[in-house]
């Protein structure tokens, strides 16, 4: 007969900082994993962990910043954007070209609006982890730069606002959103416009 007893904890820590560049908005994803597996045999194998849950979707992270945005707009007394299906499309091919460079870019904007607009916007992230808790976290870093302090957003204000003045524009009235979940990161490209000319 054999009997034999064995405990493991395995502990990490895994940090990381994304810079949503341009505005230079820093979010951070802190991941702290703790298993802990006792096997206890009785001339049996161990008894195996439950099966971990399964990873967030890129479509739950769209869904969950749309209604983040369109909750953050309702706090401001400003109407919901729709999701453009279209743009969301356009939008998805930068947030992989980011993912492709490992890096955070405007520099496909304004060709990366595909829809006809008059006026546009973008944000874009990315964030280590989780990429629910990644997105929330980037979406609330860009809320956090809060309105500019002075009329017009002068002397390259924008740039400290820009993340939250997209969000909460009244003249917007459609976005386009695009996650990539790439190798333990989400890249996220917000696309905003005005919606003209629409048919």
């Amino acid at each position: 007969m054999t009997l034999g007893f064995s405990f493991s904890i395995i502990v990490g820590i895994h940090s990381t900082w994304g810079k949503v560049r341009l505005l230079h908005v820093r979010a951070v994803s802190v991941a702290i994993c703790v298993v802990l597996s006792f096997a206890f045999t009785l001339g049996t194998d161990p008894i195996s962990p439950a099966a971990a849950a399964p990873a967030p979707t890129a479509r739950a992270v769209v869904y969950e910043l749309m209604k983040l945005i369109n909750k953050h707009r309702a706090a401001h007394h400003v109407a919901p954007l729709t999701l453009d299906r279209a743009q969301s499309t356009c939008s998805m091919r930068h947030a992989k070209h980011m993912a492709a460079q490992d890096f955070i870019s405007h520099d496909d904007f304004p060709s990366d609006v595909c829809t006809p607009h008059a006026w546009a916007g973008e944000n874009v992230g990315e964030a280590a982890g989780n990429p629910l808790t990644g997105a929330a976290a980037l979406d609330r870093d860009m809320m956090a730069e809060g309105p500019c302090p002075d009329v017009g957003c002068p002397n390259g204000e924008f740039e400290q606002h820009g993340h939250y003045l997209n969000l909460i524009n009244r003249r917007y009235t459609r976005v386009g959103i695009g996650v990539c979940i790439s190798r333990g990161q989400v890249w996220i490209s917000e696309d905003f416009t005005d919606g003209r000319n629409l048919r």
